[in-house]
């Protein structure tokens, strides 16, 4: 993952086991290889943002997102080939995002075809899931923070990406990246409060991910 934002850094491996890398294709309108960040829920699960999977054709049709790759423990994106691809045909959105593209709901799931296989043992491990935050908290003061993807925000790369807080030393998912308003001509985010990255709250889409994880789990 590299290191892109202002003040970022490339992670050490082990540090952010629950990020993933994902490209996709929209070939109903013309997009190949489209690159994207996730986060791993659960062995089957992976979330990411609406705005990655949803596809939508100048005339308001629906398309649909087709060789959906998914690959967990990858550090580098130049490694790619030496990190097992697990696929996903199956993903979900919520209508609201789908039929108006309201901001609050650009958060999707993938449903992978085989699950992930978790590193055994403790400490730092290449490939885990990440913990959700309990349904409909708020952090109410300035708080630290970490996101973390493979690109540049606006560029691609890091949507869907997450931002995690540890709490009580455990990593909790507050958000998922869904880009930069305005955007940025530079490369990277830059300290500037007209430049902003904005994040789907996740603890408001709680009983949105344990319904689908709940209503689609079986194979």
């Amino acid at each position: 993952m590299a290191g892109n934002i202002e003040n970022g850094r490339i992670a050490d491996p082990g540090e952010m086991p629950w990020t993933v890398y994902i490209l996709l294709d929209k070939p109903d309108i013309n997009i190949k290889n489209y690159q994207a960040t996730g986060v791993i829920l659960n062995s089957r699960w992976v979330l990411t943002a609406g705005h990655v999977v949803n596809c939508k054709k100048r005339d308001g049709t629906v398309c649909w997102s087709h060789n959906i790759r998914v690959y967990p423990g990858l550090q580098n994106v130049a490694d790619i080939s030496r990190v097992r691809a697990h696929t996903s045909h199956t993903y979900f959105i919520p209508e609201n995002y789908v039929k108006h593209k309201w901001d609050a709901f650009d958060i999707g799931m993938l449903k992978l075809n085989e699950p992930i296989q978790f590193a055994n043992g403790t400490g730092h491990r290449a490939v885990n899931g990440v913990c959700l935050p309990r349904k409909a908290v708020y952090n109410r003061y300035e708080e630290y923070a970490v996101m973390a993807g493979f690109g540049r925000l606006n560029n691609g790369g890091d949507s869907g990406g997450p931002l995690i807080q540890y709490v009580d030393g455990v990593a909790v998912l507050i958000g998922i990246s869904r880009g930069v308003e305005p955007i940025p001509t530079a490369h990277c985010i830059v300290q500037d409060p007209n430049k902003r990255a904005w994040f789907t709250r996740v603890s408001l889409k709680i009983d949105w991910i344990i319904g689908t994880v709940a209503n689609f789990s079986t194979p």
